[in-house]
């Protein structure tokens, strides 16, 4: 991953990981990694992120 930092438009890499760790009746979940942080992330059966906690969570469709 790169950032694009404004208003010098330097370049800078941010190392990031994602682990598998493991499916789920519809999905599945995975733990993004990057320097000290940590989170797991639960996805839905296409992928698409449910829950990033602390972050965001996918509200339900009427």
């Amino acid at each position: 991953m790169a950032w694009v930092s404004v208003p010098d438009l330097a370049v800078r890499a941010s190392q990031q990981t994602y682990t598998h760790l493991g499916r789920t009746g519809d999905g599945g979940r995975v733990r993004f990694s990057s320097g000290d942080y940590r989170s797991d992330l639960e996805l839905d059966a296409e992928g698409y992120v449910v829950d990033y906690p602390t972050m965001a969570r996918r509200l339900a469709t009427a």
